[in-house]
């Protein structure tokens, strides 16, 4: 899905900023069902390109690529959080 490849692309290029964390967290929500991150850090971390990824990952089921019975995206995003670490950690 094209939201998930775009948010996994920043992830990827910028690992170590603020933004980047909390829509690592936002991904790890949506492939594991943990928690996301904190409203207060989105607000005050996120500039708008990103609040807008964080949105379209939030409501997910309305991208127009979505297909709830492939998992495939989701598990791919998983396996690359897990070897970029972000599972160690919180925002």
């Amino acid at each position: 899905m094209k939201v998930i490849d775009e948010v996994m692309a920043h992830i990827e290029e910028h690992q170590f900023s603020h933004s980047t964390k909390i829509l690592a967290q936002a991904m790890k929500s949506l492939c594991t069902g943990h928690p996301g991150p904190p409203l207060w850090s989105v607000t005050l971390r996120l500039d708008d390109t990103n609040y807008n990824r964080y949105c379209r990952l939030a409501w997910i089921m309305r991208e127009p690529d979505f297909d709830g019975a492939d998992g495939s995206s989701l598990a791919r995003a998983h396996a690359k959080l897990l070897e970029l670490g972000f599972y160690d950690e919180d925002v």
